[in-house]
């Protein structure tokens, strides 16, 4: 498993982090891309994403009273939140990820990636940067870590927020 996207720093203050409650039937992971959809609920965004919510902080059914020994013979649970924390996606807040080109994986960060706009693709549970992806581009590079994690600080694209 490789780096997931996170929130990693904000210009002024800390990320916007809210509670959201997701549809029924939703399996994404710790950060997944997620949107709302018609019913407020969150899901998780699919490929090329026209409009992103934010980041997924925990998996789905990860909140307590999910995955509770015994629950075979559990007949009634109570105060279960079918909920997760999202990182919402915003002018100001910055993410970090690993970046993927084709069979290469991670692409290892240079200071000419700075300024560049990619896509995103999610590659087995992971969302990544998609260096492949320059003509449907959601994020752009803002900074890189040369310290060899091979991790890239990025923004989502104004056209791409769901709540700019």
């Amino acid at each position: 498993m490789g780096r997931r996207f996170q929130p990693a720093r904000n210009a002024k203050t800390v990320p916007q982090v809210q509670s959201m409650q997701y549809a029924t039937g939703q399996v994404f992971k710790k950060g997944a891309l997620v949107v709302d959809n018609v019913n407020g609920e969150i899901v998780e965004c699919g490929a090329d994403p026209a409009s992103i919510l934010g980041v997924a902080l925990e998996d789905c059914d990860s909140k307590p009273g999910y995955g509770v020994p015994n629950s075979a013979q559990v007949t009634v649970t109570t105060g279960r939140l079918q909920e997760v924390s999202v990182a919402i996606a915003d002018r100001m807040t910055q993410f970090s990820g690993r970046g993927v080109n084709g069979g290469t994986d991670p692409v290892v960060p240079l200071l000419t990636h700075i300024g560049e706009k990619y896509g995103v693709v999610k590659v087995g549970n992971d969302w990544v940067i998609d260096f492949a992806e320059t003509v449907a581009t959601r994020i752009q590079i803002t900074d890189v870590d040369l310290t060899g994690n091979n991790v890239f600080l990025f923004k989502f694209l104004e056209a791409n927020l769901a709540r700019p």
